[in-house]
């Protein structure tokens, strides 16, 4: 398995070919409709139960990393918007990535006599 949390996974270029990818992937935040309660808290506890909920010795950091990358992150961390921005933003990088990596090992399947 090939993770590496740091680098832009939109770019192509940094995946290595493999014989066999069984797993691969990126994190993102679950969807904001998919947290009722949190729907009714305020920026800071909903701050809190995100960071809560992570388990990732790495924190929210590779998730915001890599929306870095190749979009704009939220400004406004006690605006209403913020955290539903966030999460779509880091649903929208995630996709990207499996979109990527998927594409480049689909590409390089026959290159390592498989």
């Amino acid at each position: 398995h090939y993770y590496n949390y740091f680098l832009d996974g939109w770019n192509a270029a940094q995946y290595r070919g493999g014989r066999f990818v069984s797993e691969y992937g990126f994190q993102s935040f679950p969807a904001f409709t998919s947290w009722p309660e949190a729907r009714s808290y305020g920026q800071s506890e909903l701050s809190q139960l995100i960071n809560h909920r992570q388990h990732s010795p790495l924190g929210n950091e590779p998730i915001l990393q890599m929306i870095r990358y190749n979009l704009p992150l939220p400004t406004d961390a006690s605006g209403n918007d913020y955290w539903p921005e966030l999460i779509y933003l880091s649903q929208l990088s995630q996709a990207m990535i499996v979109k990527t990596e998927t594409e480049v090992y689909r590409a390089r399947r026959l290159e390592h006599g498989t």
